[in-house]
């Protein structure tokens, strides 16, 4: 069996298809699919397979497939002028489509393999080795020569048997150094938190230090000493971490190793720099084959480029306009004249250059105008926004030189939730951004923050309404844009208004991003300029109610006083009423429930009288709702969250839904009706997962264990604490710092240390405190296999499964809280032997997830 075969053969298994249903699927036999389950990782490709005529197609098939990756066969043979075995393609199609499919769970945290990666096995096996020596090792190396690409691949391949513990984290779009700590956090699902109570450090400390993981930390060169300082602090706290960098540069941290990634290897006809550029050409170029004397041709070109991917590439393009002939010519003047005018350097900076200026001048004037213009944007762009970039252009011709960059490999497209994106690798927008004066940098980088400005003007006046998904979406696919014209706008104090405008219209949008950034950037804003403004007046009402939400009472009391003042100064009613609404938000959780009620009250009153934004009035009513709950006065909180589901399903709201839903829930367990409040609960935390809002999934992961509490389902209740005390710890202080939230929290949570014992209780709640944000949600809404980790579920919840003793007894090891290093230690045998255990007990027991095997072993020894 090859390595495709088992891994497809996993797939469909983890997909729930039958050993009948997978053999019957791949035509194989029965016991071959079983062997293929029972073997822990990949057979080794250790024959040498067979070209086929399929091969130099494979990757304009995987790019068709990206773009859509339902395309049929039979399209995919008109569009390639295939005319071979479509039982053939049919085959290559369903691998290549299988391999770029993301595995169950896994939330597409490594990019797909869009195209085979050429020549770098030995780079594959030594980088490979380092890991299982080393715990730190960082790839080198110039712009362009593959130092992502291999590092992906090996994170991929490590992944097959390690699973969820590698991932990647992707810098190059990040530029504050402050940030660094919580983007890892954001990208590993960990929550948001907040540094005045755990620094994020200490967070990815926790998480890592009882793992057994591989970090891979993509462009860290920008980012040189945060990075070091980080991954210092990491590697001491956790002992089963490794973490595989890429950076032009070293750490410089003791214990690091460093490779150097080559450039492709030149010499004969089928060296790998001559593979790549033969296997690119065939992408552009249907039909293109290479024969020998153009293989002579091939080698001459790579030798000029110095075997450098990026330029290979680059040129491998050209073919579309010129022979093997025409470019090798033109390569060599180009070379010449890089030697003649004095830019030497190192060999391969010179041959990315020559590629780059070449690409350059085979584009139109316009198409090197957007190529410069558009390398403002981080981490990608659409086609409006490049119309903004490039003020006065006409769309159309636009669209026609975004697409001439394509063409070229300048710009990569994307798709991403049905919305067409672009984007530069990193040398290439640094050219782009080399060819711009500081003048036109200037311009460029305003017309950028004038465009994310207009972005969160369309946000905040769509928001509460039918397109209030997709404008989640945008947002979270622009945050590194926001970011850098949030930067802009901060540096050297060049527009504090519009900073100003980006972090308080948008009073939500921590619901988005993280309440931590948010607040983050807000004290930003505000610091650069106190004038009173209308700016200034709401990002400070935004500031009291963040801090507000996060326990921070104090902080806000100060900015909320200041925005009132402002808006009354200024004659802005609507103004005053945010401030007074966040006051009265302040002076509940405070427990100072009459004082409470006229204030927000009175906010209600202004938003009504002067015409207020629905999300606003939505977000009051959610507020006095949750008021009335806690100061007894039932059918007045049921109205309250009646006025926003009524006016939310009217307009196809889902967000301030949400927290009625979660409202209404409250009043039916204040009132006993514990089958109602927990339907209701499950739907308001439903539709509240769909955000980034850890305020809403943490007071309804709190909801629910309340209920469970009444219901007697005390273990899975225990769970439910647990995680809703993470969530809540995440970000701020528990239930908003609120005393009278925290003492009905600890009734509830009373009954059931009380039926469980204090061990079992703090066993099972410890548990959930260490759940990660997707198995957490996956317990508290009983889906697939982590319902079984309260023992609740019925999908792979192990009944009846017989593991060998060995496997017990690691099993076991598991459940205490050790990782695959220790448990070796333990019981004096090889890491690999416990890695096998560990992947035959989950597979005999139909779970995928690590923790999940802890919690059943755990369980298992309870009831024996």
């Amino acid at each position: 069996m090859e390595t495709d075969d088992w891994r497809r053969v996993r797939r469909l298994h983890q997909s729930g298809v039958s050993i009948k249903g997978i053999a019957r699927e791949l035509g194989m036999a029965r016991n071959t699919v079983r062997k293929a389950l029972a073997a822990t990782d990949p057979p080794a490709d250790g024959r040498r397979q067979r070209p086929s005529a399929l091969d130099p197609l494979e990757p304009r098939i995987a790019a068709l497939l990206q773009r859509d990756p339902d395309l049929p066969a039979t399209e995919i043979a008109r569009r390639l002028g295939w005319e071979g075995s479509m039982t053939t393609l049919r085959t290559r199609v369903r691998r290549l489509r299988d391999a770029n499919a993301p595995a169950a769970g896994d939330g597409g945290r490594l990019p797909a393999e869009v195209t085979s990666l050429v020549g770098r096995r030995e780079q594959l096996q030594e980088i490979r080795r380092l890991l299982g020596t080393t715990r730190l090792v960082t790839l080198t190396g110039g712009g362009g020569i593959g130092k992502t690409r291999l590092a992906v691949a090996v994170a991929a391949r490590l992944r097959r048997s390690h699973g969820d513990d590698v991932r990647l984290v992707e810098l190059a779009a990040l530029r504050d150094p402050t940030l660094l700590a919580q983007t890892i956090v954001d990208q590993l699902g960990l929550g948001h938190h907040d540094g005045s109570l755990r620094s994020h450090r200490e967070i990815l400390e926790e998480h890592l230090g009882a793992r057994d993981s591989l970090l891979v930390l993509d462009n860290c060169e920008h980012l040189l000493p945060a990075c070091a300082e980080l991954v210092r602090h990491l590697l001491r706290a956790a002992p089963g971490l490794r973490v595989l960098c890429t950076s032009r540069q070293a750490l410089g941290l003791d214990g690091e190793h460093l490779l150097v990634v080559p450039p492709l290897g030149l010499g004969d006809t089928d060296a790998p720099a001559v593979a790549l550029f033969a296997e690119r050409a065939a992408a552009v170029v249907p039909g293109f084959t290479a024969d020998g004397p153009t293989t002579v041709a091939i080698g001459r070109i790579c030798r000029h480029l110095d075997g450098v991917p990026l330029a290979i590439e680059l040129a491998a393009t050209q073919l579309r306009l010129l022979s093997v002939d025409d470019l090798e010519r033109r390569l060599a003047d180009r070379m010449f004249l890089l030697t003649a005018t004095g830019r030497h350097g190192p060999e391969r900076h010179r041959s990315l250059q020559a590629a780059m200026d070449w690409s350059r001048e085979l584009c139109s004037p316009l198409e090197r105008r957007v190529w410069a213009r558009a390398s403002v944007f981080a981490g990608g762009f659409d086609l409006a926004a490049a119309e903004a970039v490039l003020h006065g252009v006409d769309p159309a011709a636009v669209f026609e030189a975004v697409g001439g960059l394509v063409d070229k490999s300048i710009l990569r497209r994307e798709e991403h939730d049905g919305r067409v994106r672009f984007r530069m690798l990193e040398p290439i927008a640094e050219a782009g951004f080399a060819q711009l004066d500081v003048d036109e940098r200037e311009d460029a980088r305003r017309r950028h923050l004038a465009w994310c400005v207009g972005l969160a003007g369309g946000l905040t006046a769509e928001w509460a309404g039918p397109a209030q998904e997709d404008w989640y979406r945008r947002i979270r696919l622009e945050h590194a844009n926001l970011r850098s014209a949030l930067e802009f706008a901060i540096g050297d104090g060049r527009d504090p208004r519009a900073a100003q405008v980006l972090t308080g219209r948008p009073w939500f949008l921590w619901a988005i991003l993280s309440l931590t950034e948010h607040r983050l950037w807000l004290t930003r804003a505000l610091a650069l300029d106190a004038s009173p403004t209308p700016e200034r007046a709401r990002a400070l009402g935004t500031f009291g109610l963040v801090t507000t939400m996060q326990g921070d009472r104090d902080a806000a009391r100060e900015p909320l006083a200041e925005a009132e003042r402002i808006g009354r100064e200024l004659g802005d009613p609507l103004a005053v009423a945010w401030a007074v609404h966040g006051r009265g938000l302040t002076a509940f959780f405070s427990g100072e429930f009459g004082p409470a009620r006229e204030l927000l009250l009175a906010a209600r009153s202004a938003y009504e009288e002067h015409g207020a934004p629905p999300d606003q009035v939505g977000a009051l009513d959610v507020h006095l709702g949750l008021l009335g709950v806690f100061d007894t006065d039932f059918a007045w909180a049921q109205a309250q969250f009646e006025r926003v589901a009524l006016r939310s399903e009217g307009c196809g709201e889902r967000w301030l839904l949400a927290y009625a839903t979660a409202g209404l829930a409250f009043g039916d367990l204040a009132r006993e009706e514990l089958d109602r409040a927990g339907e209701r609960a499950l739907a308001g935390l439903r539709a509240i997962s769909g955000f980034h809002d850890a305020i809403g999934v943490s007071l309804t992961l709190d909801l629910l264990a309340w209920v469970e509490a009444g219901r007697g389902d005390s273990g899975r209740a225990a769970v439910l604490f647990g995680a809703a005390s993470g969530s809540w710890r995440s970000f701020g202080e528990q239930l908003y710092g609120s005393d009278h939230w925290i003492a009905e929290r600890e009734r509830f949570e009373g009954r059931v240390r009380s039926d469980l014992g204090a061990s079992a209780f703090g066993e099972a709640f410890d548990r959930g405190v260490a759940m990660p944000r997707d198995r957490t949600l996956a317990l508290a809404l009983r889906t697939n296999e982590a319902a079984s980790a309260d023992g609740t579920g019925r999908a792979g919840d192990g009944a009846g499964v017989a593991l060998t003793a060995r496997e017990a007894d690691v099993a076991e090891l598991v459940a205490e809280g050790l990782t695959n290093r220790d448990i070796a230690e333990r019981l004096g045998v090889s890491r690999r032997t416990v890695d096998g255990h560990v992947s035959n007990a989950l597979r005999k027991l139909g779970f995928e997830r690590r923790a999940l095997l802890a919690v059943w072993a755990s369980r298992s020894r309870i009831t024996r």
